[in-house]
């Protein structure tokens, strides 16, 4: 594809990028963030797919050709050690051996493997993942999408979109040898994921998002969802009171997670990579990273694209962490 539209669909955002062109030249030609919650809570498929029909309807030029992801419970994503086969025969090996490599019924889901090794003679196996989202949620996000009048013609992972992003800026920056973990906070989850040398190696769903903290200050204010919002995007500093357990919770379920990793592989985390809505809080990734005693940056997904989004532009550099699913789905899909 040389146009597409990368639709990132949250529990609380629903993220828009209109993206054209291809190689070097891969421009934004329009951006849009819009609320999908009333009171915390995600409103219905109907009507986020009025959402993102409006978003659409303002976009001049928009490809009909969308790309999305999917996150959260409903997604598998495992590291595998395969045998040295081909795909086409790792593949039917799974659909026959199916628990040994995920334990659920594969009739459910869509699922397909992704190899980093090089298939050379003297390997016995093959390091790839497996990567599995219940049917259900593909169809309905799918659904929503094709309802708004587009066309979807791709479905991602959210975690393996960030992946291709993060392997793109690491290539960028000279530094893929570093062992990386890439922390995808959102509103109702945090996905952690650990990169060397481009490929995956660990990958884990957190039920710590963002969220958390406007939860946090309600209950102890007794104020409205929307008030929380606004004291929580203040800044750490205003609402530290009600933020820090939600910090402690995150931290102490992250360093497990380095922990175990680095029991695993015998090497440890060297920096981590943020992204999502959540890394756009003033102050929350700094104190996770000096809880965590890591160096850490937060993602910048516009390197690879040229803003001219006339609506939204200045927007989109201000929210970036925010579309690093879309800009990781575009670097995957666009030719």
């Amino acid at each position: 594809m040389k146009n597409l539209v990368a639709i990132d669909i949250g529990s609380q955002c629903v993220k828009v990028l209109d993206i054209r062109g291809s190689g070097d030249r891969k421009v934004v030609k329009n951006c849009a963030i819009r609320g999908i919650t009333e009171n915390g809570v995600r409103v219905t498929e109907e009507q986020v797919t009025r959402a993102i029909q409006d978003i659409v309807s303002r976009m001049d030029g928009v490809s009909s050709q969308a790309v999305t992801a999917v996150s959260g419970k409903s997604v598998i994503v495992r590291n595998v050690d395969f045998p040295n086969q081909s795909k086409t025969d790792i593949l039917r090996q799974i659909r026959e051996e199916e628990n040994k490599y995920i334990p659920v019924n594969l009739k459910d889901y869509f699922y397909d493997i992704s190899i980093f090794d090089v298939p050379l003679p003297e390997r016995k196996t093959l390091h790839g993942v497996i990567a599995a989202a219940k049917k259900e949620t593909v169809v309905n996000q799918v659904k929503m999408i094709n309802n708004a009048g587009l066309s979807t013609a791709l479905v991602d992972i959210n975690s393996l979109a960030l992946i291709n992003l993060y392997a793109a800026l690491a290539e960028l920056s000279k530094t893929e040898g570093t062992v990386t973990a890439l922390v995808d906070i959102g509103a109702s989850s945090t996905h952690v994921g650990i990169i060397i040398k481009g490929a995956s190696i660990f990958s884990r769903e957190i039920g710590i998002g963002s969220n958390m903290i406007s939860f946090s200050i309600c209950e102890k204010l007794n104020c409205d969802f929307d008030s929380a919002e606004k004291m929580k995007h203040a800044g750490m500093e205003s609402v530290n009171e009600y933020a820090m357990p939600v910090v402690l919770k995150l931290v102490k379920e992250l360093t497990m997670s380095f922990n175990f990793f680095e029991a695993e592989s015998g090497v440890n985390v060297e920096r981590i990579f943020f992204a999502g809505g959540g890394a756009l809080l003033k102050g929350f990734t700094e104190t996770i990273s000096r809880s965590l005693e890591i160096p850490s940056e937060i993602m910048s997904p516009l390197s690879f694209f040229h803003n001219e989004a006339k609506d939204g532009g200045d927007m989109l550099k201000e929210a970036s962490p925010a579309f690093a699913v879309c800009a990781g789905l575009a670097l995957r899909h666009l030719d």
